[in-house]
C-alpha cells in the first residue's frame, strides 16, 4: 500500500518544480528579448552583452536541472 504522506510530498514537490519551470521560462524569454535589444546598441564584446549571455546560460542550466528532477520524480 502506498504511503499517502509520501505521495502528497511528491505531488507538492512536482507542483513546485512545475511552477519554478514556468517562472524560469518567463525569465528566459525576457532575457532573450533584453539580449536582442542590447545587441542592437552594443557590440558583442560589451560587458552588458556578456552579462546577459551568462544569465541566459544559468537560467537554461537551472531549467535543465529542474526538468531532470521532474523526470526523476515521475519514476
Amino acid at each position: 500500500m502506498t504511503n499517502p504522506t509520501k505521495y502528497r510530498r511528491l505531488t507538492m514537490k512536482t507542483e513546485q518544480i512545475k511552477k519554478q519551470l514556468i517562472v524560469l521560462s518567463e525569465m528566459l524569454h525576457e532575457m532573450l528579448e533584453e539580449r536582442t535589444e542590447a545587441s542592437a546598441v552594443y557590440p558583442e564584446s560589451h560587458w552588458l552583452i556578456k552579462d546577459i549571455d551568462e544569465d541566459i546560460l544559468l537560467c537554461s542550466l537551472s531549467m535543465n536541472d529542474l526538468r531532470a528532477a521532474l523526470y526523476m520524480e515521475s519514476k
